[in-house]
């Protein structure tokens, strides 16, 4: 009966994770390896180049953004306005039945609540 016996088997909540770094590293190792391709025939001053545009640029770039966000202009990012209640807030999903003022509307209106009225008697 040793053979047929249940092994108690737990998985690990770090499974995933393991996973996905041994991924992560597999192509990191793969990008490594291009690069060094890639650069193998690259010289001291390829080197000293590169890195001169990358710092200049990024220098630029920066320095930019910097005078920029000090630099006056006429338009404000955020507006002030008066707090107000949404316009659903107090609506209760029934039909409007109020009468309204205007003498032009005022016949229409009160025969739609004429009608409405008449609905709610006869339930």
């Amino acid at each position: 009966m040793g053979i047929l016996k249940k092994r108690k088997s737990k998985a690990s909540p770090k499974a995933g994770f393991e996973g996905l770094k041994m991924g992560v590293e597999y192509v990191r190792s793969y990008w490594v390896k291009w690069m060094n391709a890639k650069t193998a025939s690259f010289s001291k001053s390829n080197w000293i180049v590169l890195l001169s545009v990358l710092v200049l640029g990024g220098s630029l770039y920066n320095g930019l953004v910097i005078f920029k966000a000090f630099e006056p202009s006429d338009k404000s990012t955020f507006k002030i306005q008066k707090i107000k209640p949404p316009d659903h807030f107090s609506e209760t999903g029934e039909p409007d039945i109020r009468i309204k003022r205007d003498s032009l509307t005022m016949d229409r209106d009160e025969n739609e609540f004429n009608k409405k009225s008449e609905l709610w008697k006869n339930k």
